[in-house]
């Protein structure tokens, strides 16, 4: 598989800080937000809840939140407004009609907003902001939507009839599930298994040790440490081949009762013939230690249909820890997918370190709440307003020279 990043350690790096909230006399804990869909699609009411046991006053404070369907034309209501911050950040602030919230009393506002089809597209991140303190912010999690809508739109129509059909399709048996996924080009059925073992050698070569070794580790994470002494002279063997004949990524799997044959030109093929035998193996012994697997017999002929199978993950906007990333690389790795896009870089997130230009990571990669923008950005895609604690936070670490760079 070709990765266009190589980079042998990730650290996740948080910068910035955040300080509660001593001088509000309502917490964010304390508000309680719903936002309900009414007949008129273009229109959401949003009621503004107060739970604590002091009033929220009538002014000094703003809600914060992160719309992709929010019109910059505010708040249809003499009580508040909403302005646009920046990018998809908005604040909804008190007008000087809005009066002062007492305890479990609430007020409506009508907003104004684009029709919102699916869940993504609701306002998200809600956070507190008081005048008195501008560069702190306080998430209010306490946050429902309802619809109250009786007419559905052409998209709800739509999503609903795929729904019911949806419904229909049944599950495939396990034992009707093809052996070996994706689909490889031949697949021929022989006549009894071979049997995994501890004892079992695998024979590599020079041109396909790096594969001879990952199968061997392979084999001894679903069946433990090989048994010490000789091995057993009934155990059988896993025997890698070079065919300069076949072409690139092709390979050639053979499996009887006594022996199993990898051949291929390259080490991509011989690797995604080892990705096809795992497939191979039932999905419990990838959970439990096994004594044994029986492998069916069969002849599998395979080569890629596509010289580009790739896989994007984006980093910029939302990141990911070093786990997630090698997840997704061995899922790729298991669907022969051969190209990985690392998408290090958005408005809403600078992900790579680079050196030299430190502020690229120290404010780039952090997001929270800010005035100026100096210690972090802003919140996008409901990351909220304290850095570290959302998916907005974090960069990789350069440890080692990375070559084939393709920042993006």
């Amino acid at each position: 598989m070709k990765i266009y990043l190589f980079a042998t350690f990730f650290i996740f790096s948080i910068s910035g800080s955040a300080t509660a909230q001593k001088a509000a006399l309502v917490s964010a804990a304390d508000l309680e937000l719903n936002w309900m869909q009414t007949n008129d699609k273009d229109e959401m009411v949003l009621t503004v809840k107060n739970n604590g046991k002091v009033s929220l006053p009538a002014a000094g404070w703003k809600i914060f939140f992160n719309s992709r369907a929010m019109k910059t034309i505010g708040v249809d209501s003499l009580l508040a407004k909403i302005t646009l911050v920046n990018g998809a950040l908005f604040q909804l602030s008190p007008l000087p009609s809005f009066k002062a919230i007492a305890p479990a009393e609430a007020v409506k506002l009508h907003i104004a907003t684009e029709t919102i089809y699916n869940v993504s597209e609701r306002p998200s991140g809600f956070y507190l902001v008081w005048d008195k303190t501008p560069d702190q912010g306080a998430a209010i999690k306490n946050v429902e939507f309802q619809h109250l809508a009786a007419r559905l739109t052409f998209e709800q129509e739509l999503s609903k009839k795929v729904y019911e059909e949806n419904k229909k399709i049944k599950d495939i048996p396990v034992n009707q599930l093809p052996l070996v996924f994706p689909t490889p080009a031949d697949y021929s059925p022989g006549k009894g298994t071979f049997r995994l073992t501890r004892e079992v050698n695998v024979v590599g070569i020079p041109a396909f040790a790096n594969e001879a070794s990952l199968l061997t580790q392979d084999i001894t994470r679903v069946l433990g440490e090989k048994t010490a002494g000789r091995p057993s002279a009934v155990a059988g063997k896993i025997v890698f081949l070079k065919d300069e004949k076949m072409a690139e990524e092709a390979y050639a799997l053979t499996i009887s009762p006594n022996q199993i044959t990898i051949a291929a030109s390259d080490p991509a093929g011989a690797f995604y013939a080892i990705q096809s035998l795992k497939s191979m193996f039932p999905a419990s012994s990838w959970s439990k230690i096994e004594k044994s697997i029986a492998i069916p017999a069969a002849v599998i002929n395979d080569h890629p249909r596509f010289g580009f199978r790739g896989f994007m993950m984006d980093v910029g906007r939302n990141f990911q820890p070093k786990s997630e990333v090698l997840k997704a690389l061995d899922l790729m790795a298991l669907y022969k997918l051969n190209v990985f896009h690392f998408h290090l870089t958005e408005d809403e997130g600078w992900r790579l370190e680079i050196p030299g230009l430190p502020e690229l990571t120290t404010v780039g990669a952090a997001r929270g709440h800010s005035v100026t923008e100096r210690a972090q950005i802003l919140p996008a895609y409901g990351s909220g307003p304290i850095t570290g604690l959302n998916s907005g936070t974090g960069f990789l670490y350069q440890s080692r020279v990375y070559r084939n760079l393709e920042v993006c």
